[in-house]
């Protein structure tokens, strides 16, 4: 069977392979969502040295202004959602559009085939059970076979 659909994905991949690691993106930004929340802890109300790379990003959690480390904070975890989501949704974009690219040629390949049965075939058929078994609604006049 996998044999079968290995043709089928050639004309999908660059979606693939763009949204697969979109994905994966979306998955790293959203294990850091928990630091900014470490970081109000620990460095503004904790009173902790914040790392040197931390200050340098930045530079109110190493001054110890309480209103510009909660303010860098919150702008923070803005960006990690804002972030995240926008790698979800392209993936899913992405990837949705190549599952729909390969049911599409998937279902042109069945209708092919049903074009090529011969005659005797579809008189003892019904035409609802055929038409019904390439998924009813398949070809609308948008989809190009």
């Amino acid at each position: 069977m996998i044999r079968r659909l290995i043709p089928y994905r050639y004309p999908s991949w660059r979606a693939t392979s763009a949204g697969v690691p979109l994905l994966i993106l979306a998955a790293l930004l959203e294990l850091l969502q928990p630091w900014p929340i470490k970081w109000l802890v620990d460095y503004v109300f904790g009173g902790k040295e914040a790392p040197a790379w931390l200050s340098r990003l930045w530079p109110a959690l190493a001054s110890q202004d309480t209103t510009g480390g909660i303010l860098a904070v919150c702008l923070s975890i803005i960006v990690l959602a804002l972030g995240q989501r926008c790698a979800n949704v392209f993936s899913n974009i992405l990837l949705i559009r190549a599952g729909a690219r390969l049911v599409l040629q998937l279902r042109c390949k069945v209708w092919d085939h049903l074009h090529r049965l011969s005659v005797a075939y579809h008189d003892r058929t019904k035409v609802g059970e055929s038409l019904y078994r390439v998924a009813y609604t398949t070809l609308t006049p948008r989809s190009r076979c």
